[in-house]
């Protein structure tokens, strides 16, 4: 039997294997995803993405195909308890855009639908998911990991140099490294998520019964750009009678009180428990567990597929940084940065389910998450002013020396680390290593703060300098004397100097 060869194998392909597949082949790495499914996904399931992740959507070159297969303006209708009157909520918080937030709010869009989106951006970059193939077993040697995976035609031998389980909440690579899944079932009812079709019930908002008790419960609402409704729903029990659709027509009457409602078809269907689960480690040696494999919750406030893909945007890169010769220690800051996020998302969806709470606010955005302590983040003087190391990098219009406007967000977009110095750079030759961007902000510079707003979201004094992540989180910010003096932090984030 051969022996394929890659830089990294990963295992699963929904939301955050395909991200971080793209991410990857972006940077030109050998990389193989496997799916044990012998088909795409073919549910509704994650539904919502939040302005994080479709910020992390324009830098991947897809976020106008996302936009065009969903909808940011929806209803919820909420009913009475007798089902007989109803009111019309906007559940998600009215924000007034920022510059620095170019989307600023919830956009709803089915996961099959972001799926096929990532696998059409991953053909593009010439890659494809090899469907039917379970990883079966796999050896960590210490320089490599040796991966058994079961396809249609028989057995196939990978050698990776690092593998990557991506594969959801029942993950056989976290179970196989081990690793504790520590968390519960919550106190709550058995629960059923479906599409369906359905005669009966008016496409233009989303309807919902049961509000005010959770055991009652049920909701259904048309998908965007779909003939799919989408149904949620508390069940009585945990039993696989109600994915059949005349058993689902029953429980839509008796929730709503209308017996015109009628379920005529259900395209995906499954019923769950809420459990609350985050993993004690993301990392052994050369494996790594990311997205559901990772941490999972309750849908509530919509936060797991984002967390997921965002899991992803993180890892890429820095598996990327590694591969070309950067740290080992580089990949310590996953599991820092991540886990950490991810403890908040469980308490804030669990929060979310507890309360009832059927507004979305700000919170769940995604937008205010910060690795405030990060390894990997430069201590400098600076502090308590403008942008902070760990934080989200914010957008800001530009004016080009040529006249053209220019954004930050469009400065960063890519594999490459960005430094925006505000005025002239100091011995730029001390600075200036593959992998880095640098643009300068002044009268007399290629850009022009113009607007005001780099200012107004950086806070940078003359001469002082920001360092951005790929993934947009800012690395350090720097004074031009340390900047000059840095080149033991840019070596560590894999930025090594021509000399």
């Amino acid at each position: 039997m051969e022996t394929k060869r890659v830089d990294v194998l990963i295992c699963g392909a929904g939301g955050s294997g395909m991200t971080l597949g793209i991410e990857l082949a972006r940077r030109s790495i050998s990389f193989l995803i496997i799916e044990k499914s012998p088909t795409p996904f073919e549910g509704s399931k994650g539904k919502g993405l939040t302005p994080r992740s479709l910020e992390i959507f324009d830098d991947l070159g897809v976020v106008d195909r996302i936009y065009a297969k969903g909808w940011t303006d929806f209803i919820l209708r909420r009913y009475s308890e007798d089902g007989k009157t109803f009111e019309d909520l906007n559940t998600h918080e009215a924000i007034t855009p920022e510059p620095s937030e170019p989307y600023s709010t919830l956009l709803l869009i089915p996961q099959f639908s972001t799926e096929a989106i990532l696998r059409e951006r991953l053909g593009e970059l010439g890659h494809r998911v090899q469907f039917a193939s379970e990883l079966t077993s796999f050896t960590d040697s210490g320089d490599s990991v040796h991966c058994q995976v079961q396809t249609p035609i028989g057995m196939q031998a990978i050698e990776a140099k690092y593998l990557v389980g991506c594969d959801g909440g029942k993950s056989f690579v976290r179970k196989s490294l081990g690793i504790n899944f520590e968390g519960d079932f919550l106190d709550a009812p058995p629960y059923l998520a479906a599409d369906v079709e359905v005669e009966g019930v008016t496409p233009n908002v989303q309807h919902r019964w049961g509000t005010r008790e959770k055991h009652k419960l049920f909701g259904i609402g048309i998908l965007p750009h779909s003939h799919l409704f989408s149904i949620q729903a508390a069940l009585p029990e945990q039993s696989d009678k109600f994915l059949d659709k005349d058993v689902l027509t029953q429980l839509a009457q008796e929730r709503s009180g209308n017996e015109k409602i009628k379920i005529t078809r259900v395209a995906w269907a499954a019923t769950f428990r809420f459990s609350v689960r985050l993993a004690e480690h993301y990392r052994q040696g050369r494996v790594f567990i990311c997205g559901d494999a990772a941490h999972v919750h309750p849908p509530t406030g919509g936060q797991g597929l984002n967390t997921s893909l965002q899991d992803a945007y993180n890892l890429g890169w820095k598996l990327a940084s590694v591969l070309n010769g950067g740290p080992v220690t580089l990949l310590d800051s996953y599991e820092s940065e991540r886990r950490t996020i991810a403890k908040g998302m469980l308490e804030l969806a669990t929060g979310i389910m507890k309360k009832a709470q059927l507004g979305r606010g700000r919170e769940t955005h995604q937008l205010d998450l910060a690795y405030e302590d990060s390894p990997i983040s430069f201590k400098g003087s600076i502090e308590k002013r403008g942008v902070r190391p760990g934080n989200r990098a914010p957008d800001a219009k530009l004016r080009g020396a040529g006249g053209r406007t220019r954004q930050v967000f469009d400065l960063t977009k890519g594999t490459h680390f960005t430094l925006l110095v505000n005025g002239a750079l100091v011995e730029p030759e001390k600075i200036e290593r593959a992998g880095l961007r640098i643009f300068q902000i002044g009268k007399q510079s290629e850009l022009q703060d113009e607007y005001l707003e780099f200012q107004k979201y950086y806070g940078l004094n003359d001469g002082e300098a920001v360092l951005i992540r790929p993934d947009g989180y800012i690395a350090g910010v720097f004074t031009n004397s340390e900047l000059t003096h840095a080149e033991t932090y840019f070596t560590s984030l894999g930025l090594n100097s021509w000399q």
